[in-house]
C-alpha cells in the first residue's frame, strides 16, 4: 500500500533536497539560483503530509508539535509564494526576509592570509534571529524519514546533517574553493556578503571590521567555450592523427585564469576529454606518446 508514497518521497521530496545541495555546492552564485532551489526543496517537503494515506494521516498541529521547524518551513514557503504574510502569527512577514548570503572567512598561516567562502540561504525571523534554511529543511526531512520508517513506508531512515567544519580551516581545504557570480545585463544584481575573520587567540570567528575599507568587483562576460586541437605525430609513418575537443564554459574560464603557459598546458593535458582523445589517437597510431601539438 506504500508503493506510491515511497516513490513520491524518494523521487520528489528527497530528490529535491539533493538538488538543492548540489546547487549549494556548485561554486556559482547569482540569479537567485540558491533561493529557487531551496524553495523547490521546501515545497514537496512541506506538502508531504497531504500525501499520507489513511490511517496514517497527521494533522498539521501534530507534525508541528513533533517538529517545530515544520511551521517555519510553511512560513518560508508561503512568503516565497505570496510575498507578504498577514494571517495568523507567522515567524516571518515577507519574502525579503529570505535571502542568499555569501560568507567569507579569513584565516592565516605562515604563508599569509587565505579565505573560505560558502553560500547560505538565510531566513531572518520577526524576533531578529537568523536561521539557515538548510537546517530547517534537514530538520523536517529527518522527521519525515523517521515517521515513514516507523509506519513501514520506507525500509530505513536516513539522517541528514548540516556539515560541521572543523576550525580553523587549513589552506589546502580553501585553495580550490571559489564562487563565480552570474548576472544578466539589464537586471538588478543583489548579493549579500558577510565578512568575518578567525581569531586565533580566542579560537572563534568574529565579524571583520571594514571601517575605512572598500570592496571592488569586476564583472566580465563569461569565457566562450574553447576548442582544443590535439595532434599526434607518427614519424615512422609520416602521418598525423588529430582530434578536436570543446571545453565547457567552466573549463574555459579556468583556462583563462591561468597566466603561465606551462600551467595552461598541464591543465589541458589533464582534462578528461583530452585524455580520452589522446588514448584514442595512440591506439589508432599504434603509439604511446603525448600529443605533438595542442592548440586552444
Amino acid at each position: 500500500m506504500f508503493d506510491d508514497l515511497a516513490t513520491h518521497f524518494y523521487e520528489h521530496v528527497v530528490r529535491s533536497l539533493e538538488d538543492y545541495l548540489n546547487v549549494k555546492n556548485s561554486g556559482r552564485a547569482g540569479r537567485s539560483r540558491d533561493i529557487h532551489a531551496a524553495m523547490n526543496a521546501a515545497t514537496p517537503l512541506y506538502h508531504l503530509r497531504e500525501h499520507l494515506p489513511s490511517p496514517f494521516e497527521l494533522k498539521w498541529e501534530t507534525v508541528n508539535s513533533r517538529c517545530p521547524d515544520y511551521s517555519l518551513l510553511g512560513d518560508i514557503l508561503n512568503a516565497s509564494k505570496h510575498s507578504t504574510l498577514t494571517r495568523g502569527s507567522p515567524q516571518i512577514a515577507n519574502a525579503t526576509q529570505i535571502f542568499e548570503l555569501l560568507v567569507n572567512t579569513e584565516y592565516k598561516d605562515e604563508r599569509g592570509p587565505f579565505f573560505s567562502v560558502e553560500k547560505v540561504v538565510i531566513v531572518k525571523l520577526e524576533n531578529g534571529m537568523e536561521r539557515d534554511v538548510l537546517e530547517v529543511l534537514i530538520n523536517v526531512m529527518n522527521f519525515w524519514q523517521d515517521y515513514l520508517h516507523s509506519i513501514g513506508a520506507i525500509q530505513k531512515s536516513v539522517k541528514y546533517t548540516v556539515p560541521v567544519v572543523a576550525q580553523p580551516r587549513l589552506r589546502a581545504d580553501c585553495d580550490s574553493a571559489h564562487i563565480d557570480f552570474e548576472a544578466v545585463q539589464g537586471l538588478r544584481f543583489k548579493q549579500t556578503h558577510r565578512l568575518q575573520i578567525f581569531n586565533y587567540t580566542t579560537g572563534k570567528i568574529e565579524p571583520r571590521d571594514m571601517t575605512g575599507k572598500h570592496i571592488r568587483f569586476t564583472l566580465y562576460k563569461p569565457a566562450e567555450p574553447a576548442v582544443l586541437d590535439l595532434t599526434l605525430q607518427n614519424e615512422s609513418l609520416g602521418k598525423q592523427f588529430k582530434r578536436k575537443i570543446t571545453l565547457s564554459s567552466k573549463e574555459s574560464a579556468e583556462l583563462a585564469r591561468l597566466q603561465d603557459n606551462q600551467e595552461k598546458q598541464a591543465y589541458l593535458e589533464n582534462l578528461p576529454a583530452a585524455k580520452k582523445a589522446l588514448h584514442e589517437m595512440t591506439q589508432e597510431a599504434g603509439l604511446s606518446q603525448k600529443p605533438h601539438d595542442a592548440k586552444g
